[in-house]
């Protein structure tokens, strides 16, 4: 892509943004110059390169950078009314819980839009089932990922044996269905789980692990832990953080797949690219009181009032329809890559979510795996590496607004890449 000129600016930052760095802690600096401007799929640095974004930012923009729609319904809501405390209510917020009502699976009609994100949903979700089925322990599997704060890294299946955390009880980890030689192995090792562990109150799981490298929970599967969960009372909860919103040409996994828990997370796509969380539920999981879940931020109104428009823009009719025919043309693009070349082990598709894992004589490489995600950078399509697991894997996630031009961009500069290599 064509270099570009940075834009005119009144301060020296784009000349001298590396002196800002000393004031950020370490995991929060910066390794490549910062982001100026952007529009739809378009990214521009302060040095003026541009690139095209197929990872969603943090796999969460759904429409793009700077979509018309939202950029007005944000200063329509700005010049409104900005900020309502959790002990009142506005009209952004109140339409907002009855459109996720409306668009979420059926018989999940109680809706908690006063959180932030997906750490907080999901923080939440664990309070429903405790409370509900006065219970202490959670089940999920190992290298799952529900967030940041401390209660949900001591519950993902990738920090709960951090030095730092406090991990003694209340969590139960087992084997997700696709690290072992057969699906049923896992939903047998959650069974047991389920007829031994008393307090067993809920079990929480990713449909599609993006952060894994974007593996799937088969529908057999989940149906299996939906069925384990009614024979003993456990709280089925979906995070569809990642999930949901469009990617899969439907608005969540829990249709995708035809299969509907008690309780869902939501964030990322839910309000594109502005702060906001919701959990959503059957009535009987209503058990959380004032003053147990609702945040500071959450549901503010100029994010309530975008992710109403981002919901009324995805559920326009054919809108998901044609998401999903740029899902098969991906899909498409992306088939034979393991067949072409040996450091490619595999490929999976999920309607406009891809995975493609990385590996040196046969062995998984998150060294090459990172070459060739920097090499495309180089290229100036942005993709996402995954960490877990093997490390290897290149996700593929842009907004459901791109185009096929753009996707066949996107993906031929994937094969040059891999061909140099």
């Amino acid at each position: 892509m064509s270099k570009q000129t940075p834009h005119d600016r009144t301060d020296s930052f784009a000349e001298n943004y590396a002196e800002y760095k000393r004031y950020l802690c370490q995991n929060v600096q910066p390794s490549r110059p910062p982001f100026d401007t952007a529009d739809g799929m378009r990214v521009t640095n302060v040095e003026g390169r541009e690139f095209l974004d197929f990872a969603s930012q943090t796999l969460n923009l759904n429409l793009g950078q700077c979509h018309p729609d939202i950029v007005e319904v944000v200063e329509r809501q700005a010049n409104r009314l900005q900020y309502t405390s959790s002990r009142y209510l506005d009209e952004p917020t109140m339409r907002l819980a009855k459109r996720i009502a409306e668009v979420a699976p059926e018989g999940l009609d109680k809706v908690n839009p006063k959180v932030t994100g997906g750490s907080i949903a999901n923080e939440g979700a664990i309070k429903m089932a405790r409370k509900k089925h006065d219970g202490n322990t959670i089940a999920t599997t190992y290298g799952s990922f529900f967030g940041e704060t401390n209660e949900v890294m001591r519950l993902s299946g990738k920090y709960y044996d951090k030095d730092f955390l406090v991990t003694d009880g209340d969590f139960e980890h087992f084997d997700p269905p696709y690290a072992g030689d057969s699906v049923s192995e896992s939903a047998d090792e959650f069974r047991k789980l389920a007829e031994t562990r008393e307090d067993l109150c809920g079990v929480i799981l990713t449909p599609i692990d993006v952060n894994a490298g974007v593996v799937e929970f088969p529908k057999s599967y989940l149906q299996d832990v939906r069925n384990i969960c009614d024979e003993h009372d456990i709280a089925l909860i979906f995070d569809e953080v990642q999930t949901g919103f469009g990617w899969l040409g439907q608005m969540f996994a829990a249709e995708y797949y035809d299969v509907t828990p008690d309780i869902m997370t939501l964030a990322k796509g839910i309000s594109a690219g502005y702060p906001l969380g919701a959990i959503v539920c059957r009535e009987e999981y209503d058990v959380v009181g004032y003053g147990e879940h609702e945040f500071t931020h959450g549901a503010n109104p100029i994010a309530s009032a975008v992710a109403v428009t981002n919901i009324d823009i995805l559920t326009q009719p054919g809108y998901l329809d044609e998401v999903a025919d740029k899902g098969e043309l991906l899909g498409e693009r992306l088939a034979g890559l393991e067949d072409e070349f040996d450091i490619v082990d595999d490929v999976r598709r999920f309607g406009l979510i891809a995975g493609v894992d990385i590996v040196d004589d046969g062995e998984p490489s998150p060294e090459l795996a990172e070459e060739i995600f920097e090499a495309c950078l180089d290229e100036g399509i942005m993709f996402r590496l995954s960490g877990d697991f093997g490390g290897n894997s290149l996700v593929i996630k842009p907004p459901v607004i791109a185009k096929r031009s753009q996707i066949d961009t996107a993906i031929d500069t994937l094969r040059d890449v891999l061909e140099r290599h």
